[in-house]
């Protein structure tokens, strides 16, 4: 079989491995996808011309990872693509080909290192016309989400007694997580979707494509002068870090660093173990897994 045919198999044979994914989000399958393409094409031009995904091999995946630290990607890059790849030896059977750990493959440890807050504190939400996405962008702002997990938000399945619960098709990585209403603003806004959106319905409009929606979102912010909206995580991990210190101290707490407050290195024993535990809330709250993710967001 021609080279040029074996890619093409190849390639298909991981869009089929994704088109069945329901685990996993709209954004991260598609992420997913493109990166695992990548790994065939690596592996085409180093030698291993396979023609479907499932053929993957010991001595193919050590070609990759390999492959991949000679081009000298940095931590985060690698992690990400290790991640990607433990995922399609899941789906495919060959968990066992790649260790658990990454430390196996003496992968550089990734750095958080921010200069300075992202965080978005002021919106001028009014100002947005659509009535889903002023309602998507208000769950942003009020509860930390992810761009697709807001708009794929439906009221009648998420909004819990004293609580949310995002499904996993909406997350990043396919996790369900949950997440606590604490605040008078958040039952106001969580009450206003009850009281506005259909049983059933998510905050795309009916008749609307996902991704005909988030080009509409994609305008609007842009529209509003920002490129991003991620910056609405970074305030909510900020104010959420301060209401845990202050719930954990019983005392006037303090911010976190980018707000002012006290560096770790600066912190008594029992502040520092206060600041892990807060910072490990945030951490799942926001819906990842480590607590040394959360210096992006505070400091």
């Amino acid at each position: 079989m021609a080279r040029k045919q074996l890619m093409r198999n190849a390639m298909y044979s991981v869009h089929k491995l994704y088109k069945r994914e329901n685990n996993l989000s709209f954004n991260t399958r598609a992420d997913y996808e493109r990166l695992t393409k990548t790994f065939i094409k690596t592996l085409h031009s180093g030698g291993y011309p396979i023609s479907d995904i499932r053929h993957l091999k010991p001595k193919s995946i050590s070609f990759l990872i390999n492959a991949w630290q000679q081009d000298g990607l940095g931590p985060g890059a690698l992690r990400n693509r290790m991640s990607v790849l433990r995922h399609v030896c899941r789906e495919i059977g060959k968990e066992s080909f790649v260790e658990k750990n990454n430390k196996s493959y003496r992968l550089p440890k990734r750095e958080y290192t921010p200069k300075s807050s992202k965080a978005i504190f002021s919106l001028p939400i009014n100002h947005i016309r659509d009535q889903c996405l002023q309602l998507s962008i208000s769950l942003q702002q009020e509860f930390g989400l992810r761009r697709e997990e807001c708009l794929k938000f439906i009221p009648s399945y998420a909004i819990k007694d004293g609580y949310i619960e995002l499904k996993a098709s909406w997350t990043k990585g396919g996790i369900s997580r949950k997440i606590p209403i604490t605040t008078e603003s958040q039952k106001a806004l969580l009450q206003n979707l009850q009281s506005l959106i259909p049983r059933g319905s998510s905050l795309i409009p009916d008749g609307v494509s996902y991704f005909k929606h988030l080009n509409t979102y994609k305008q609007t912010i842009r529209s509003l002068g920002f490129k991003s909206l991620h910056g609405l995580r970074h305030a909510y991990a900020q104010k959420r870090y301060a209401t845990l210190v202050l719930e954990l101290t019983g005392d006037s707490g303090w911010c976190c660093p980018f707000q002012g407050g006290p560096k770790r290195s600066q912190m008594s024993k029992q502040q520092r173990l206060v600041d892990y535990h807060a910072r490990k809330l945030v951490s799942l709250e926001l819906g990842h897994s480590r607590v040394g993710i959360t210096t992006i967001y505070l400091g």
